[in-house]
């Protein structure tokens, strides 16, 4: 399996999540959910909350394959601005290097 490079950070292993960082605090899931779409589909979104701020300003994004996740790293990575920042992408090492079988509800309800 190749690895990529992420702008300023080590070698990594593509998995099937990115995580996405530098997110303003108006960034929301919808918005990422949007974002993350003209990648290919999505099988979850997951913004980490910090309790009475709101979410951490970083996220992960779970597509069903590992080639998904790296089309979507290829296509944001240093291009994507929400809300004046640049969003880092980089896959997260959490993900899956396997294909996902079933998409699960990306949106809350």
């Amino acid at each position: 399996m190749s690895t990529a490079v992420v702008r300023g950070g080590p070698a990594q292993t593509p998995t099937n999540t990115l995580y996405l960082a530098d997110l303003d605090q108006r960034v929301d899931q919808r918005l990422l959910h949007e974002l993350c779409l003209q990648a290919g589909p999505v099988v979850r979104i997951s913004l980490p909350k910090e309790e009475g701020f709101g979410h951490k300003g970083f996220a992960f994004c779970e597509y069903p394959s590992v080639e998904t996740a790296q089309y979507a790293q290829a296509l944001f990575a240093g291009t994507v601005r929400l809300y004046g920042r640049t969003i880092r992408v980089a896959f997260s090492p959490k993900g899956s290097t396997e294909q996902v079988q079933s998409l699960k509800d990306p949106l809350p309800e």
